[in-house]
């Protein structure tokens, strides 16, 4: 690269000299500033090409979102009914695996968000009968799942790409997981129901809690721990699926 000496006018190539052999003056700055300005054509034109892949990326995201929501929405359709006798509100559903391996793939606010769409459109249509309630306790339910589980799964994952946890693995950081959201869930759905069952079913809540209190407990050990487990054994090669879609960068 040749430049034009600014002290003595004279043609220097830089590639060959760093100070100018007509007048021994440094061309250190002048090297520097015209590397600069040959060098933002190329950042701006990168900085585009990062810009379309970001876009392309997250639109594909929402597509998979998307489908997530919409498979969990006729899996309830298809797949609901109560499991605990005199409790016919409380129904099992497949509807939160998918929505468990979502947050796994691609993070917590995308499960999130999957949860309350499902739970809105569940709420209003094959859960119809439980009304506003059914929705808000769906969605702490299923949403303090994927914090809990979230958390703790990234968490271990991350521990053990720094090499500060060197035993941990894939397998683990779900087993992990699994078990910190069945606990929460257990833990949240104890608390909620004892406040707003009663309001729900028009009793006492001395009354449920000595006579129903139990079995809802029982209940949401029973789901979380279903929908939990095979959330786990479906998460791995949904990763292998979403990595062949959308690539590495999926991957938290």
């Amino acid at each position: 690269m040749k430049l034009v000496c600014e002290f003595c006018g004279s043609y220097v190539d830089v590639d060959e000299n760093n100070i100018c052999p007509m007048c021994n003056a440094p061309l250190g700055s002048t090297v520097a500033a015209e590397r600069a300005r040959l060098q933002q054509p190329k950042n701006a034109e990168e900085s585009k090409e990062r810009e379309f892949k970001e876009r392309k990326f997250n639109t594909r995201i929402l597509v998979l979102s998307a489908a997530l929501a919409a498979i969990s929405v006729v899996l309830a359709f298809f797949i609901h009914f109560p499991i605990i006798p005199g409790l016919a509100f409380l129904e099992y559903d497949p509807a939160d695996i998918l929505i468990y391996v979502s947050s796994y793939v691609f993070g917590m606010p995308v499960g999130l968000a999957i949860t309350v769409v499902v739970s809105i459109v569940q709420g209003t249509t094959v859960s119809a009968s439980s009304g506003i309630v059914g929705i808000m306790m769906h969605i702490i339910s299923t949403g303090g799942y994927v914090l809990a589980s979230g958390i703790v799964y990234f968490l271990m994952r991350r521990l053990r790409q720094s090499g500060k946890h060197r035993t941990g693995c894939t397998v683990l950081s779900l087993v992990a997981a699994t078990a910190a959201g069945i606990v929460t869930v257990v833990a949240l759905m104890t608390a909620w129901n004892i406040i707003l069952t009663p309001i729900f079913m028009g009793i006492e809540r001395d009354f449920l809690i000595s006579n129903y209190l139990g079995l809802i407990v029982l209940f949401n050990l029973i789901k979380a721990s279903i929908n939990g487990v095979a959330a786990a054994v479906f998460t791995v090669p949904f990763r292998m699926l979403a990595v062949m879609i959308l690539g590495d960068k999926v991957i938290k």
